[in-house]
């Protein structure tokens, strides 16, 4: 069976509803992955959202999230996906999974732990990033300096603390260790590595997390925090992804039939729909090959709208990823750009890329 990578999609869910906002986009493609952004774009404007990750393990997750969230209240679901205690997850599942697919069925039946434990942490990811954290909290910074980081009220005092506590050696060969190739390497396939040499993971986490600190108020970051702690911002506004606030669970449940979920690979989920108003493309152009990217780009225009389209592309590299995919038929919004990149609060991304199709 395959694997979940991804319990919950690290990517600011911000950044697409601020482009719903400014758009207006009604039929809407996007990566499925942990299904946070797909949840956080539902709401009473949209009209359709297509939901594509050719990994049946995602879709798998995905699929008891969308059940989750339909039969049970918000505490009941943040209980059942690992955020609150929990009396019995696997009992809350049984009642659950008469709403799955066979597959999902039968992917949930062979990790019954997974769900015991809370299935917003059983990703590969999220064990990586378990492991990270807990080294850095317990070991170099210490709880009670976690709590002072995030009480910081003031650019300054973030400054300040990053001088304080986190500008030295230790802190510093700890996030490169934890984070390095070599260690990544037990997490993940060889393939999520070929473009990188053994401290470039290291170096990009280093300088990522820094930013996020220095540059960024952390008071509602909940990436860095979960990192850190293993839990949300739940008490702070845009402290969760948006669907698990008060409104945004609401608005997801009652607009959830809108929402479509397709197993395949994007390119193939792109012969079949039409009318497309908004592509969300996560980081994909930073896989595969040139030549794959621009048959890609190319399905993308026949899906768009006739009155036009958004393409929104993030990128670990930040090498301009998607202005040679589609050329000419895409006019990038650079101002536009460089502001999302500056708001994306994941620490994952060197660069987030919006464009009009023309």
């Amino acid at each position: 069976m395959s694997e979940i990578y991804f319990a919950q999609i690290r990517e600011d869910s911000r950044i697409e509803r601020r482009l719903q906002a400014s758009y207006g986009a009604r039929r809407v493609l996007t990566i499925g992955s942990g299904g946070c952004t797909a949840f956080s774009l539902l709401d009473d404007a949209l009209e359709s959202l297509v939901v594509v990750d050719a990994n049946p393990a995602q879709c798998a997750l995905i699929e008891l999230k969308r059940a989750a969230l339909i039969a049970l209240e918000r505490e009941d679901y943040l209980a059942f996906i690992g955020e609150r205690p929990a009396v019995s997850r696997l009992g809350t599942y049984r009642e659950l999974e008469g709403a799955l697919s066979d597959g999902a069925r039968a992917y949930w039946r062979s990790h019954q732990a997974r769900i015991a434990s809370g299935i917003n942490g059983c990703g590969v990811t999220d064990r990586l990033y378990g492991l990270v954290g807990e080294n850095l909290t317990q070991l170099i910074l210490g709880t009670e300096n976690v709590e002072l980081l995030f009480a910081c009220s003031t650019m300054d005092e973030q400054r300040a603390f990053f001088a304080e506590h986190l500008d030295n050696d230790r802190w510093d060969t700890a996030v490169r260790v934890l984070f390095s190739r070599w260690t990544q390497s037990y997490f993940y396939p060889p393939l999520w590595s070929a473009r990188s040499t053994e401290s470039k993971f290291g170096d990009f986490y280093a300088a990522q997390i820094k930013d996020a600190i220095v540059s960024k108020p952390v008071a509602d970051n909940y990436f860095l925090h979960q990192l850190l702690t293993g839990r949300y911002l739940h008490d702070r506004a845009d402290g969760t992804p948006a669907y698990l606030s008060d409104d945004g669970y609401a608005s997801a449940r009652r607009n959830i039939d809108k929402m479509q979920l397709v197993n395949s690979t994007v390119d193939q989920c792109l012969d079949t729909v039409t009318g497309v108003q908004a592509f969300y493309l996560s980081n994909i152009f930073d896989w595969g090959h040139p030549s794959q990217h621009e048959a890609l780009a190319g399905k993308a225009r026949k899906a768009a709208s006739a009155d036009g389209a958004i393409v929104l592309h993030r990128s670990m590299y930040g090498e301009g990823q998607l202005a040679p995919v589609f050329g000419d038929h895409l006019e990038i919004r650079q101002e536009l750009s460089k502001e999302l990149t500056e708001q994306e609060r994941s620490m994952l991304y060197l660069e987030v890329t919006v464009g009009e199709l023309v």
